[in-house]
């Protein structure tokens, strides 16, 4: 049973890699554009952490709190995500900046809230 929750946790990581990779690559070609690859990331680490919150194996305690916290901001970070993709959709042209630079900041804070606290 850890086997599969370690396996889970990689899929997680692998979400948040997904979509913080894809966003800093953007960042890094310069086109400042909200992609589906990061809409992509989002839903793995939806799914992924949904499955961490279940308390499985027995004996692991949870902190609600954090997976709440994380939890609002992974919904803020979607709705966010889907704003930019829909402006950009409308306009033709690349995100707001702010709108850009809120899905890096909301993606980076939900992995560091992971990793502190």
């Amino acid at each position: 049973m850890e086997t599969l929750r370690a396996i889970v946790i990689l899929v997680h990581i692998a979400g948040f890699a997904i979509t913080f990779g894809s966003w800093f690559a953007e960042v890094a070609s310069k086109r400042r554009r909200a992609t589906h690859v990061m809409d992509i990331g989002l839903w793995i680490s939806l799914a992924s952490g949904l499955a961490l919150a279940a308390p499985w194996p027995a004996g692991i305690e949870l902190d609600y709190l954090k997976l709440g916290v994380k939890f609002a901001i992974l919904v803020v970070l979607g709705a966010v995500l889907g704003i930019g993709i829909s402006r950009q959709r409308k306009t033709g042209e690349r995100a707001p900046a702010g709108i850009f630079w809120t899905i890096g900041g909301l993606a980076f804070a939900n992995a560091a809230i992971a990793v502190i606290w």
